[in-house]
């Protein structure tokens, strides 16, 4: 007597078409990742809109600190250790942005000369010749100006800037002559083993060297847009 043998064949775990729709689910949800970590990466370098209207006639607000913690930061070799004396918010107008290739480059790669109250006005550069240099702001008024050189002095700083993030060192080397700026952070002293010390003025009053504020910027705002 002769006997058949079959063989069963194993039925497939998923179908072609099943598998196509869990690999199109994978590449929906790998799509979905590269997007946020993308937008996240924009945000940072192009910010988030804010109402506008800054108040650039007014003061600076100045709010001393007792005691903080200090900061440090480690870069092309050197560490940099910073101790916040004051919270610090400045709304003005950007008179001119220098670039600098020194020591301290790595910490502050520059310095922004800002004007307040009516030096906000680049009106008032009719008046007034504004010159960068050494990491100092260099204020010369004309004859008959209705701007004093007292109120000059008053009503603006060379300020050097210490960016918190990347994407705010981005944003504030991107301003121009005339932005209308918030600036927001700590004005702090700095130390640096091989280098020495630099100490932040905490005064609009003083002048010469050691009467440039340094501020850990922590948030700006321009043309409508927030960095932090």
């Amino acid at each position: 007597m002769q006997t058949r043998s079959s063989t069963l064949k194993p039925k497939p775990f998923l179908t072609r078409q099943e598998l196509l729709l869990l690999l199109s689910v994978a590449l929906l949800g790998l799509a979905i990742v590269l997007i946020v970590a993308i937008s996240l990466i924009v945000s940072g370098s192009q910010g988030v809109s804010v109402e506008e209207g800054l108040p650039v006639t007014e003061e600076p607000v100045q709010v001393i600190l007792d005691q903080a913690e200090p900061i440090v930061l480690e870069t092309s070799g050197y560490t940099w250790v910073m101790t916040p004396r004051a919270e610090f918010t400045v709304a003005a107008r950007v008179i001119g942005s220098q670039r600098y290739w020194d020591t301290q480059k790595s910490l502050a790669p520059l310095d922004l000369a800002l004007g307040w109250g009516d030096i906000s006005n680049p009106e008032v550069d009719e008046w007034i010749q504004w010159s960068q240099s050494g990491r100092y702001v260099h204020r010369r008024v004309q004859d008959g100006s209705p701007y004093p050189l007292d109120y000059v002095n008053l009503h603006s700083a060379n300020i050097h800037i210490i960016p918190s993030t990347e994407g705010l060192d981005t944003a504030i080397k991107r301003l121009d002559e005339n932005d209308l700026v918030l600036l927001e952070g700590l004005l702090v002293d700095v130390t640096e083993a091989s280098v020495g010390y630099v100490l932040t003025s905490l005064t609009r009053t003083d002048r010469g060297a050691g009467a440039c504020e340094i501020l850990y910027v922590q948030r700006l705002v321009v043309d409508g847009r927030e960095y932090r």
